[in-house]
């Protein structure tokens, strides 16, 4: 005897068709465009007129018309050629002279608890 379950196959790991998990992304990898390339697509379409495509092509051949469209807007709001780097995520908890300074009361109580199992281990010999 078989068992229906309401809405058919819809157990652990069988989802709708637009659900996604958590990490999955949707659509190509995204590469980062370096800074020498984009210096060299602001010059084609800016300085000698080349069509957005054209640039594209020409510099890197798997360069969508999009991405030079993004840059070169980039280009003209903000003047700026360089991609922004990374940020987001968690905030440092402790400054680089706080982690060393933990590092070294670390260290200092590792050297006093092998000093002492030292002096422990020569008391009970003798």
């Amino acid at each position: 005897m078989r068992v229906r379950v309401r809405g058919g196959q819809r157990g652990r790991g069988v989802g709708r068709g637009g659900e996604r998990r958590r990490g999955q992304r949707r659509g190509p990898v995204r590469r980062r465009v370096s800074d020498d390339i984009r210096a060299t697509l602001v010059d084609h379409v800016i300085n000698h007129g080349l069509s957005m495509r054209e640039a594209g092509q020409r510099v890197h051949p798997n360069l969508s018309r999009y991405t030079v469209a993004s840059i070169i807007r980039t280009f003209r709001l903000e003047n700026r050629m360089v991609a922004q780097p990374p940020r987001g995520g968690r905030q440092r908890l402790f400054s680089e002279q706080q982690e060393l300074a933990i590092i070294e009361m670390n260290e200092a109580a590792v050297q006093g608890a092998i000093r002492e199992e030292q002096c422990q281990g020569q008391g009970s010999a003798a």
